[in-house]
């Protein structure tokens, strides 16, 4: 009878055992599918929804600007929803951050109608899993003579509030550029 209850004991056990053992295997097999993926970014230098032209250093009222418009798509290919937070262009010389660009958060289309920038105004964006979406960004920067610089890079923060940062044009001649065009294909940001 003793052994019986000892056998008893000794299969509740492996039973039970086994059991967690399956439990955590199909809990880190769905953590793996639903975290496998990442988010890339896609761009695409347009004419601008402002003034009908591409990017580049225009005469406004309060002097000179550079102005980007650019269309981005994001793409989740995680099972899971994603966050990009705070999207912006920063111009830099060499290695040294210079300055960041304003972001655009509306504007008055031809009938008068105020139109967002971005996601209904704002540059952070929540990804559904295994989506994609595009949004239509301004960025502009009123001229300082003192503010020179060659390279602007796109950046945002990730879900985990991570800054992450990538090149996006290479642009040698800064505030005296000419002659820019939109782009012809999609641009992916190397992540």
């Amino acid at each position: 009878m003793q052994r019986d209850v000892i056998l008893l004991v000794i299969g509740a056990l492996i039973s039970l055992l086994t059991t967690i053992f399956l439990q955590m295997t199909q809990f880190l097999i769905s953590r793996y599918q639903v975290n496998k993926g990442k988010v890339n970014l896609y761009t695409k230098s347009v004419y601008s929804k402002i003034n009908s032209k591409p990017w580049g250093i225009y005469r406004v009222s309060s002097g000179e600007s550079l102005m980007i418009p650019l269309w981005i798509e994001l793409h989740n290919t995680k099972g899971k929803k994603e966050v990009i937070r705070n999207l912006n262009l920063v111009l830099y010389q060499g290695d040294k951050k210079i300055k960041s660009m304003v972001q655009s958060s509306h504007y008055k289309n031809s009938e008068g109608i105020i139109v967002a920038f971005g996601n209904e105004g704002t540059y952070t964006f929540i990804l559904e899993p295994e989506s994609i979406v595009r949004y239509n960004l301004q960025f502009n920067l009123r001229k300082d003579t003192e503010l020179e610089f060659d390279t602007i890079r796109i950046s945002y923060y990730d879900t985990k509030d991570k800054y992450c940062e990538y090149l996006f044009l290479d642009v040698p001649d800064g505030w005296r550029t000419k002659n820019t065009k939109i782009d012809d294909e999609w641009i992916k940001i190397n992540k």
